[in-house]
């Protein structure tokens, strides 16, 4: 993450780092990189769509809503809902397993609404929010519900006129009454240091 907040850093060097080990990249730290991608005062866009290929294959074990969760994330949080471009979506969509459950449908219209511009407007980020609201309220406290709740709280920060912005919501998902913070101590000392 450190990496990414230099303009001239080659997004080729994160490969390594993101195809190590079995673990899946989950939703909490797809929002920190993405967080951090944004602070180095350079378009991000180019950098969702390098990362994109890495980030879903090092996740091809999973189903196809966990895909679209990762996709809709990267979208929502590049410059101005714009980030990845369809050609580069294309071939991830159409090699995405076919699943009964409804949720898939609704997440990639509200990304297609995003990349034409629907979450642009106060009025648009509004329905699409509300839209996606029941899949974080309907089911039970498991992963695939923070899950949501990490994509809400990314578009909440995306969203026109929104006073709350992603590094202001970092504290909200890393504080912990149990620990003594030191992860969300570091990320903020080392997010707070910008020559922008």
């Amino acid at each position: 993450m450190m990496m990414m907040q230099n303009p001239a850093a080659d997004m080729n060097s994160m490969l390594p780092m993101l195809m190590m080990g079995d673990s899946e990249v989950d939703m909490k730290s797809l929002f920190l990189m993405t967080t951090m991608m944004q602070s180095n005062c350079d378009s991000t866009n180019d950098q969702m769509n390098s990362l994109l290929p890495m980030l879903l294959f090092s996740d091809s074990d999973s189903d196809s809503n966990s895909n679209m969760k990762t996709m809709l994330m990267m979208q929502t949080m590049s410059d101005g809902n714009r980030g990845l471009d369809l050609n580069t979506l294309l071939p991830f969509l159409l090699m995405g397993e076919d699943s009964e459950d409804g949720d898939d449908s609704l997440m990639m219209m509200v990304m297609m609404n995003s990349m034409s511009g629907g979450l642009e407007s106060a009025d648009g980020f509004a329905n699409n929010f509300n839209m996606l609201l029941p899949m974080l309220l309907g089911g039970s406290s498991d992963d695939s519900d923070m899950d949501m709740l990490f994509i809400m709280m990314a578009m909440q920060s995306q969203a026109p006129g929104s006073s709350m912005n992603a590094s202001s919501m970092v504290p909200l998902m890393m504080m912990d009454s149990d620990s003594d913070n030191q992860d969300l101590i570091f990320f903020m000392m080392m997010n707070s240091n910008q020559q922008c």
